[in-house]
C-alpha cells in the first residue's frame, strides 16, 4: 500500500514539475536525442530516437520525484498529526478558511489554530490567510472532513 501511494504521489508531483520546471526537461531533449543518435551509430531513426528521448527524460523526472514524494507523505502525516489534536469546532472553521480562501479577523477561534498549527496567519490587512506551504494539503484536506 505504502508503494502505491508513493507512486501516486510522485506522478502528482512529476506533472507539477511538468507545470513549472518543464524548460529543463524539454530543453535536455535535444542533448539526450544526440546521445542516443551517438550511441546507435545511425542505427536508429530520428523519429524513434528523439521518442526514446522524450521517455527517458520522463522516466529520470518520475525516478526523481519518487524520492520527493517520500519526503511529501511524511510531512503531509506530520500535518494530519497536528489537524488531529484541534478540536471540532476549530477543524469545522479551518475547514471554513480553507474553503473561501481568506476570513475577517475577529473569531477567537482562529487565534486558537493558528498557535496550534502555524498553518495560518492574519495578513496585515486584518484577514486570515493560509500559508502558501500548507493550501494544497488543506483543500484536500477540507474535501476529506466531515464535522
Amino acid at each position: 500500500m505504502a508503494i502505491k501511494k508513493r507512486l501516486t504521489k510522485a506522478a502528482s508531483l512529476e506533472v507539477e514539475f511538468f507545470g513549472g520546471w518543464k524548460v529543463l526537461a524539454i530543453g535536455s531533449v535535444p542533448v539526450v536525442f544526440w546521445l542516443i543518435r551517438k550511441v546507435s551509430n545511425g542505427r536508429i531513426g530520428d523519429v524513434l530516437a528523439l521518442g526514446f528521448a522524450y521517455v527517458l527524460i520522463v522516466l529520470v523526472v518520475f525516478i526523481w520525484k519518487c524520492f520527493a514524494a517520500g519526503t511529501a507523505l511524511e510531512d503531509e502525516a506530520k500535518w494530519n498529526a497536528v489537524l488531529d489534536l484541534l478540536n471540532p469546532a476549530q477543524k469545522k472553521q479551518l475547514q471554513f478558511l480553507v474553503n473561501d480562501g481568506k476570513m475577517r479577523a475577529g473569531q477567537n477561534v482562529y487565534d486558537q489554530i493558528e498557535r496550534s498549527t502555524k498553518m495560518i496567519y492574519r495578513d496585515v490587512v486584518g484577514w486570515w490567510r493560509i500559508e502558501d506551504e500548507y493550501k494544497e494539503f488543506l483543500k484536500s484536506w477540507a474535501r476529506k472532513y466531515d464535522a
